[in-house]
């Protein structure tokens, strides 16, 4: 099934790729950030026709999923690579625009070690790679 988003939505893929992205220079686990974003108030803002989450920064989003879920500074927390990072993030926003599912039944259908591990996928066209998730593959 093609879709075409329009500049708004591609805006959004775009800006969630990024903050996944920068959890590699947080302090945060970037699998527990994940996991409380995917399941947070500022998901489903995202997730909504209107919120002024999606107008937030990045910044903003970040600070809000770790006060929401109590997330804690880590010394040294794991790291994961960046790309991989960013098209957790990408793929998920666009994914919800492809099907309408909320960020909280993506997740429930590819966690945070599954989303990390879906970067192969990223030479695929978008809806492939989401058919390709959704499929276990």
């Amino acid at each position: 099934m093609a879709v075409t988003l329009d500049v708004f939505q591609m805006q959004q893929c775009e800006n969630q790729g990024r903050l996944f992205e920068s959890l590699d220079r947080r302090d945060i686990d970037a699998k527990a950030f994940i996991k409380a974003f995917m399941n947070s108030r500022a998901a489903a803002g995202l997730d909504s026709t209107f919120d002024h989450f999606q107008w937030a920064g990045n910044e903003y989003i970040y600070e809000d999923v770790v006060e929401e879920f109590g997330l804690k500074p880590m010394p040294n927390p794991p790291r994961y690579n960046t790309e991989a990072l960013y098209y957790a993030g990408y793929i998920t926003r666009y994914w919800h625009y492809l099907t309408g599912e909320t960020s909280k039944q993506i997740y429930a259908q590819c966690d945070e070690t599954r989303l990390l591990q879906c970067y192969g996928f990223h030479s695929e066209s978008n809806e492939m790679a989401i058919a390709d998730i959704r499929a276990g593959r």
